[in-house]
Order: C-alpha cells, then sequence, then structure tokens
C-alpha cells in the first residue's frame, strides 16, 4: 500500500505518510444510496467513468484478504481474475443484464458482510470499514475521493453522516413500481439459476445457493406463493424508504443531492453535472449519454396485484421524493 500511494502525497504535507493520506480520503467519502433496483449501479459506473474518483470493484470484493496482506498496492492481477470469470463462463451477473468483469464497480457491504459485519455500515462495523476504505484506496494509490455504494444504507443515511461528518450522499429515486417489479425479478432468477458471479462476491449467497434446505424451500416460494414474495419485496423496500425519510431529517440538506433515474436517463449530461458539482470534483469529458441503454420495465403481475399494499406502504416516500404513486397504480391496474 506504501508505494503509490505515499508518491502521492506531498512532503510538506502533515507527517506526508499514508496514514494521512487515508485520513483525507475518509474525509471525503461520497456516498450513493437508493432503494435496491433503483439505479445504483447505473449511477455509480456513470460517476466513475470520469475518473475523478476511486471505487470498490469486484476485485476488492473477492480478493479483499490477499490485497489487505499486499504490500506493493497491487495485489492480485486483473488478467489472473479475468481468467477465473472465463473459466466459470462469467460475462455477466446473470440475474440481469450488467455485465460482470473485475473492474465492475460494487457494494461494500458485501465486504462488510464477508467479514461477519452485516450488511450495512454500523458503529459496531465502522473500524472494519476504515480498513476496507484503506485497502481499496492504498490499491489505487491515486488521492482521489473514495466513491461508495450500498443499497442496504438507503435508510441509514444519520448513522453515516454521524461516523463520517464530512461526506456527501447522492440519493437515487426511481418510480417504485418499477423498482419493486425490478427487484421481485432479480429475486426470482437468483434463486431459480444462481448466479457464478454473485456467489463469489457474496459469502451469504454462495453458501444459501450451495445448501439443499433452504434453496429448496426458496424455490418453492418463489414459485408457489408469488404473492408472498411480492408482499415481501414491498415490505422491504417500505422499511428502506422510512428509513430515508427518518435519517435525512437529522443531518443538513446541503450534505445531499436527491435524482431520479429518470431524469438521470432521459438528461444524462446535465444530471451528472450537478451530481459532479455537489461532489465536488471536476466533470471530465465524458458523454454520459452513451452509457444509457434503458429498456421499457413492465410492472410485474404479482407487483400490481398488490397495489393496495404498495399505496399503504410507499405513498409517504413516494410523495415526498416527488412521484404520484396513486397515479402510477392506477395506470398499471
Amino acid at each position: 500500500m506504501r508505494g503509490r500511494a505515499a508518491a502521492k502525497v506531498s512532503d510538506s504535507s502533515a507527517g506526508g505518510t499514508v496514514e494521512n493520506l487515508v485520513r483525507d480520503a475518509l474525509r471525503s467519502l461520497v456516498f450513493i444510496l437508493g432503494p435496491h433496483r433503483s439505479g445504483t449501479t447505473l449511477l455509480y459506473e456513470m460517476m466513475a467513468a470520469g475518473g475523478s474518483f476511486n471505487i470498490v470493484t469486484a476485485r476488492h470484493v473477492i480478493h479483499f484478504d490477499e490485497l489487505r496482506r499486499s504490500t506493493n498496492g497491487r495485489g492480485p492481477d486483473r488478467q489472473r481474475l479475468r481468467e477465473r470469470f472465463d473459466r466459470l463462463g462469467i460475462s455477466s451477473r446473470q440475474v440481469d443484464r450488467v455485465g460482470a468483469t473485475p473492474d465492475t464497480p460494487e457494494e461494500y457491504g458485501f465486504l462488510l458482510d464477508n467479514a461477519g459485519g452485516g450488511v450495512s455500515l454500523t458503529m459496531r462495523n465502522f473500524p472494519l470499514f476504515q480498513r476496507i476504505c484503506e485497502t481499496v484506496q492504498g490499491n489505487h494509490g491515486l488521492d482521489r475521493p473514495l466513491l461508495l455504494k450500498n443499497p442496504w444504507d438507503f435508510g441509514h443515511g444519520d448513522t453515516i453522516r454521524t461516523l463520517l461528518p464530512d461526506c456527501r450522499f447522492v440519493y437515487i429515486h426511481r418510480n417504485p413500481l418499477h423498482v419493486l417489479s425490478s427487484l421481485y425479478r432479480f429475486v426470482t432468477e437468483a434463486v431459480a439459476h444462481p448466479s457464478a458471479y454473485l456467489s463469489l462476491l457474496s459469502d451469504r449467497y454462495r453458501l444459501f445457493v450451495e445448501s439443499e434446505f433452504p434453496l429448496r424451500a426458496a424455490r418453492l416460494v418463489c414459485g408457489r406463493g408469488p404473492r408472498w414474495l411480492a408482499k415481501a419485496m414491498i415490505y422491504h423496500t417500505a422499511r428502506l424508504a422510512s428509513g430515508y425519510l427518518r435519517s435525512i431529517s437529522k443531518f443538513p440538506s446541503e450534505a445531499r443531492i436527491d435524482i431520479h433515474y429518470e431524469t438521470l436517463c432521459s438528461s444524462p449530461n446535465a444530471t451528472m453535472s450537478a451530481i459532479l458539482a455537489h461532489a465536488g470534483v471536476a466533470g471530465g469529458l465524458c458523454d454520459y449519454q452513451a452509457m444509457i441503454h434503458v429498456n421499457p420495465l413492465r410492472v410485474a403481475d404479482e407487483i400490481a396485484a398488490e397495489a393496495d399494499l404498495v399505496l399503504t406502504k410507499l405513498t409517504p416516500y413516494a410523495a415526498a421524493v416527488g412521484y404520484d404513486l396513486r397515479r402510477l397504480v392506477a395506470a398499471v391496474t
């Protein structure tokens, strides 16, 4: 970690050490937060494209222990992981159309969970989170802000802000019906056809798909009880959304910017300009329009059938972030 990272620190800086660089990076973290399937991955890719941030990648998640022990700042090379992907037939996440490479942006929640800290950032696992940031920054070896994303922390912005008072947030929101439908399809696909890529990222998922009874039970629920699964998706998303509404009232509004997935897709360059200005970095020369590939998403029948529950659980959140949920529901029921 010391070589390339330390080279970026001026001799006149306080101590001129890697530790100072890490502390500086921890004071300039930017978090992308949104419900699962709201577009956090697309936004992460777009923000990373300009080269203004360091990011957590699949390589960091899969080879974290090796990177942590590395003394040269590089650790396992990308080619070796690419060859592993090739042997396993991995070219996408399989459960959706997102491509999978060693440099695919990924969630720090996997790293927390794989180490036994749970999927969300808490005061208890904060020392682990710090080690994650140190390892990722040391591996990149560049003095740039660290950009992070984790949908599991969508409702925990106040906790993150307490632990990291100088961090900034980029919140992304999407039509709740499309969030729920995409999440429903993601889960059913991940159960019906286990993803080799996700198994490399998540010890919890790997153990689940390698098990006998839990996997059979999940497939039974997906096949014979789709309404149960749809209800679970609604309650899960509503819980995170309620946490979002609660948490944003506890820190200054200037610490965050809120965007709509639909606006990001229809006006990517203008939206990204506002986001990067909020994050305090240069915008680069990217044409973000070229990164937008949106296919129309049909609302899942199982979600539409639970329209009343969707309205009951998600109307306050939808109204707060600018969606007329009753009108959206009426259009599909």
